[in-house]
């Protein structure tokens, strides 16, 4: 009977420590959730500005075709504006490529918004005989980090994220843009016929 009396506070002890270790093991697990939801958040946030370079020309086209403004471009100059940030994308997707092995994830993901900043200024700030040449250059350094945007924030997402939440993170560069896409149409409702404003506020 003597044993008997000793073992069981053992056994309790001893079960109640596995309960607090489950605990402890529970708090953790949904902490490094946090953390990964955190980090995955802020390296996909520098795909918004991108996905806003997809929508401008289909916000911003209208008001620089309206002939009743001083700077109006003509059918096949507006053509030029919409699609030259085609041809620069995947210029940005094999620049990225090399970047991510020589200069990492982070760094990477950090010069990206070197060319959405540049080429939304340029945009914002053109003006005088310059205008067009300036919105052209905007248009192509836009669609630079479109390219540069899209890898890196994926890569990074899917390299610190487990296995079980990995296939949601992948999604999220996707979403941001579309974001972006979204933030530029309400943008261009609220500024209107201010396609230098809708800028600046993109460089933002």
């Amino acid at each position: 009977m003597e044993n008997e009396t000793l073992t069981v506070p053992n056994r309790i002890s001893v079960r109640y420590k596995m309960d607090g270790d489950k605990e402890d093991q529970k708090k953790q697990h949904k902490k490094e959730i946090l953390v990964q939801i955190a980090f995955g958040v802020i390296a996909n946030l520098v795909s918004i500005a991108p996905g806003m370079n997809l929508g401008f020309s289909a916000v911003a086209l209208p008001t620089l075709q309206n002939e009743n403004f001083t700077f109006h471009v003509e059918p096949e100059e507006a053509s030029w504006i919409a699609s030259i940030a085609s041809i620069s994308t995947p210029i940005g997707c094999i620049l990225t490529g090399s970047m991510l092995e020589r200069f990492g994830r982070k760094l990477t993901l950090i010069t990206v918004n070197i060319p959405s900043l540049l080429g939304w200024l340029l945009i914002a700030s053109a003006n005088g005989n310059a205008t067009l040449i300036m919105i052209y250059a905007g248009r192509f350094f836009t669609g630079l980090a479109t390219g540069m945007a899209a890898v890196p924030a994926t890569v990074y997402s899917a390299e610190m994220s487990t296995d079980k939440l990995r296939g949601m993170f992948i999604t999220w560069t996707s979403i941001s843009m579309s974001l972006g896409i979204l933030l530029i149409y309400i943008l261009g409702y609220m500024l209107q016929d201010n396609w230098r404003m809708l800028a600046g506020v993109s460089a933002l």
